[in-house]
């Protein structure tokens, strides 16, 4: 059965409701208050379990919390999600924090504070043999942990040549220019970006800019010898995806419009939810023993943007991931 397994970050987000953001030097009070769990990683888990439908998650987190952190660690697991490698770091560094000022116009100010997700003790004490779960089939990461904890995960996925896991790459933020021009491309299988994630990347490894639409910056990105057996979904907001992926061989580009929504409320948790259905159905393929192609995969693909559809008709992050039942039903009526 697949499994996947998240190396990503894991927040405590605190919200402030203010009048408005606060200016250097002013103290304001906030008018509401409330907590929850955040983080990329942490979202993208979630979207990956609650894709699975009820009783079908065989999701992995692989993090850090601090002591203060227990409430996270028992929440992940009551989403059914196995926090065995969900690491205590005590109180140095504490649970990662993100302070958030949201006024009443809708405008935010975000404070991170990355505190246990940048702790390597896990790839300091784990063997490359033991660093994923035994069955791992899948490896989610993005990019709010340390470039040595992404590097060495993505490493252990592909540590054996006979049984290599699927890697899934969502880099957000994107690393640093140096970063990218010596990351090991080779080792993602899915890069997952948005429109202008893709143009930064192709003017680092290219040097040049690219202005054309984006199935020409696909064809150029795939073009390049580092990306060359990657695929490439490049999501587009409002305008749906495009896709470049390989097919027996060679190069098939896919456009998607976008899910009908009924209202726009908040869009911050869609690119995670997006993330985790897709993961899913790249899992879902793995059991039936169907190759990510054709039909099959535009399927998974309209699936995860649907359910990205949905978050943005709620509020919240965790709070605005759909449910998979609730999902399919979107699809059939639409």
């Amino acid at each position: 059965m697949p499994l996947c397994a998240i190396r990503g970050s894991v927040n405590c987000d605190e919200y402030f409701n203010v009048k408005s953001i606060g200016r250097p030097g002013e103290t304001i009070s906030s008018f509401g208050y409330t907590k929850g769990i955040g983080g990329k990683g942490a979202n993208q888990a979630l979207a990956v379990a609650r894709a699975g439908g009820a009783g079908n998650h065989n999701v992995h987190f692989i993090g850090a919390v601090g002591s203060d952190g227990q409430w996270i660690r028992e929440q992940l697991s009551a989403w059914g999600i196995n926090v065995d490698h969900l690491a205590n770091t005590g109180d140095a560094p504490p649970t990662g924090r993100a302070l958030i000022q949201v006024a009443e116009d809708g405008e935010n100010a975000i404070l991170l504070f990355p505190g246990a997700n940048f702790d390597e003790s896990y790839e300091d004490k784990t063997p490359s043999s033991s660093y994923l779960p035994a069955g791992t089939t899948h490896l989610l990461v993005q990019n709010e942990i340390t470039l040595r904890s992404t590097l060495t995960a993505l490493s252990a996925a592909k540590a054996n040549p006979s049984a290599p896991v699927v890697t899934v790459f969502n880099p957000s933020p994107m690393p640093l220019p140096e970063q990218l021009k010596s990351f090991p491309w080779h080792q993602i299988d899915w890069l997952l970006i948005n429109q202008g994630e893709g143009q930064e990347l192709y003017s680092i490894l290219h040097g040049s800019k690219e202005t054309g639409s984006v199935e020409t910056l696909l064809k150029d990105l795939t073009d390049l010898p580092t990306l060359s057996k990657t695929n490439i979904i490049c999501t587009l907001g409002g305008d749906g995806l495009a896709a470049c992926v390989l097919e027996a061989g060679k190069r098939r580009i896919i456009r998607l419009p976008a899910a009908k929504i009924q209202e726009i409320c908040d869009t911050t948790g869609a690119g995670d939810t997006f993330t985790g259905y897709f993961v899913r159905g790249l899992m879902e393929l793995e059991e039936a023993k169907v190759v990510a192609e054709g039909d099959a995969l535009e399927t998974a693909l309209r699936r995860a943007t649907q359910a990205a559809g949905m978050c943005v008709e709620k509020k919240g992050t965790v709070a605005s991931i759909p449910l998979r039942e609730d999902v399919e039903k979107r699809l059939v009526a639409a």
